[in-house]
C-alpha cells in the first residue's frame, strides 16, 4: 500500500482530548503542514 492510500483511507479515534496546541501553535502546524512536499 502506498502512503497516500493509507493517509486517505486512515480511521482517526472519534474523540480528542486534552492536551490540545494553542491557537498560535495550530495554525503553524497548519501553515508547515501546507508548505511540507
Amino acid at each position: 500500500m502506498d502512503a497516500l492510500t493509507l493517509l486517505l483511507n486512515r480511521r482517526s479515534l472519534p474523540r480528542l482530548a486534552e492536551p490540545a496546541p494553542s491557537g498560535e501553535a495550530l495554525e503553524n502546524i497548519l501553515r508547515a503542514g501546507l508548505r511540507a512536499p
